[in-house]
């Protein structure tokens, strides 16, 4: 689908998209290192993820949790839809949607958007792009949240989880965000949670489902998209985002997405 419109954001906000396509298609198998919510706006989309396959009218969503392999589609003559990738669930402005989902993976859901909001958020949107309030980069972190707010206000949280992680944990967690691009590896990890590397590991496998190292290339993957987005060069991307060589970025980055990062780049 073409991007007709992309907004980088904040982090843990990534970007908002607008795309449009005015003939049906069938996207390639792929994942991201991100939360991905798609709003159609028109036509019937179709999303085939894990044997299974979802559609949403107009006005409906679905929302991927991060790493899930997915491909996407339409069967309509012309198809629309707006969509908003983000890193994680801030735990400080959504502390419901932070406990239950931050950490899950292989997670779809679909819902439908509040009547009227839809349109409301794209002009809020669409109002950043020439940059012309004070409050540019406020309005960067609060329209994002109020995006998901009206679209995943009425998920029931507690048929999807009622897990929650160690503080220790989250603490870790928190501090790999803050350091993504420095040269860290899982003894540092579990120094800072205060525990051994072994227990370490296991708490962390057992909590999450993915391994340390994994998840921590998850945000630099992030960090790298967002200086591609910006039109950064694949090595500066990769140095920003704190992969040892960027040759082995790219050999990341094409197996974990699925794409090269200069086909994620030119992908608009």
């Amino acid at each position: 689908m073409h991007h007709y419109f992309r907004l980088p954001l904040t982090p843990p906000f990534l970007w908002y998209d607008e795309l449009k396509n005015p003939t049906p298609y069938h996207s390639n198998f792929h994942s991201h290192p991100a939360w991905q919510l798609t709003v159609s706006l028109s036509g019937n989309l179709f999303f085939e993820y894990q044997g299974k396959r979802s559609c949403i009218a107009p006005g409906e969503w679905i929302l991927f949790s991060p790493e899930l392999l997915h491909c996407a589609g339409s069967e309509s003559l012309v198809s629309t839809a707006v969509q908003i990738f983000f890193r994680r669930f801030p735990g400080e402005m959504l502390p419901e949607f932070s406990r239950t989902l931050n950490f899950r993976r292989n997670f779809v859901t679909t819902g439908k958007f509040p009547r009227g909001k839809l349109a409301e958020h794209i002009k809020a949107f669409r109002k950043l792009e020439n940059h012309t309030t004070m409050l540019y980069h406020t309005l960067k972190n609060l329209l994002p949240l109020n995006f998901l707010v009206d679209a995943l206000g009425t998920l029931p949280l507690d048929s999807v989880s009622d897990k929650e992680l160690p503080g220790k944990l989250l603490a870790t967690l928190e501090y790999m965000e803050q350091h993504y691009a420095e040269p860290l590896g899982v003894p540092d990890f579990a120094a800072h949670a205060g525990l051994s590397v072994s227990r370490f590991n296991e708490l962390f496998r057992f909590s999450t489902g993915l391994s340390p190292m994994r998840y921590f290339n998850e945000i630099r993957l992030c960090h790298a998209e967002i200086a591609l987005l910006a039109g950064e060069s694949v090595e500066e991307a990769s140095r920003k985002a704190g992969f040892a060589s960027s040759s082995y970025f790219c050999r990341y980055f094409k197996n974990y997405t699925g794409r090269t990062p200069g086909e994620f780049r030119n992908d608009r």
